[in-house]
């Protein structure tokens, strides 16, 4: 059995042979792709001239999958199946934009600042409280989902867009593209999300999402980062903070994957005030 990065040569070096002979004269090569909370070392098969996109092959779903079947043949068959599915979906998506002169769809999403430092390098953002707001650009799969990629700072520069302009376009869309989810879990304790339930502990930046919520229940809120997908609300007045902390700090331990933790953070919204602050850091008059 191979180990990790003698897997990894293997297929970087064997996976054009088994892709059809319009891709014999592209480029295969080992990139790492940045994600929330670390990076990702990738397989990418671009075109010889190197522009345009493509779909990424990640090696460490691709190797657990060699760990179960324990054949080099059967990755790479599998792997240039999802490829080539991947490159045919791109495909519909690039004529579907050009016969809909369809502008980007850009939206923001929530991730950690202290945990995504190396991120924080190559993406436009800025800050919100201890967490950072990054932008993605977002297309719909067709089946009641969506599809999204991190905006780095090259592809700001391509849509020839500042950190400004991104947050402008994303505040107005991302309400309208992933509308604003909120269901009671049980007495006094709601999750906030999206439609979607994907990305959706930006939803608190939402125009008045908060306010509702608190006028609801009539009091402050405390607010919980569940995950990078959605966060808990709960009346202010009945919880303990120090009890809350604990929860979330466990939950991101032996809970919460990797690369969906958001906080150790509980958060505070001021219902006179309408802000939201780091509980633990609020000044109580």
């Amino acid at each position: 059995m191979k180990n990790y990065e003698d897997f990894k040569a293997v297929l970087e070096t064997e996976m054009l042979h088994y892709l059809p002979e319009q891709f014999k004269n592209y480029r295969v090569q080992t990139e790492y792709v940045p994600k929330v909370n670390g990076f990702l070392d990738a397989l990418s098969i671009m075109p010889p001239e190197g522009c345009g996109a493509a779909p990424t092959l990640y090696f460490a779903d691709l190797y657990a999958y060699y760990l179960k079947c324990q054949s080099m043949e059967q990755v790479l068959c599998c792997a240039a199946k999802v490829y080539l599915r991947g490159m045919n979906y791109l495909d519909e998506v690039n004529l579907e934009r050009q016969l809909e002169e369809e502008p980007p769809q850009i939206v923001y999403s929530l991730v950690g600042a202290s945990i995504n430092q190396e991120l924080a390098e190559i993406v436009p953002y800025r800050l919100y409280l201890d967490m950072m707001i990054i932008y993605r650009l977002m297309t719909e799969d067709g089946q009641g989902g969506f599809n999204s990629a991190i905006i780095s700072n090259d592809i700001m520069e391509e849509l020839q867009m500042t950190e400004d302009e991104l947050y402008t376009i994303a505040a107005e869309n991302t309400p309208k593209l992933m509308p604003l989810s909120i269901r009671k879990i049980e007495d006094a304790f709601y999750c906030m999300s999206n439609q979607y339930n994907r990305l959706g502990a930006a939803s608190i930046l939402y125009e008045d999402g908060l306010r509702k919520m608190a006028d609801f229940l009539e009091d402050d809120l405390y607010i919980l980062p569940a995950s990078i997908h959605e966060v808990f609300l709960m009346p202010a007045s009945e919880c303990n903070l120090r009890i809350l902390g604990q929860a979330v700090r466990t939950a991101n331990r032996e809970i919460v994957q990797k690369s969906e933790v958001l906080t150790d953070s509980v958060y505070y919204y001021n219902w006179l005030s309408d802000e939201v602050e780091i509980a633990s850091e609020r000044k109580i008059n």
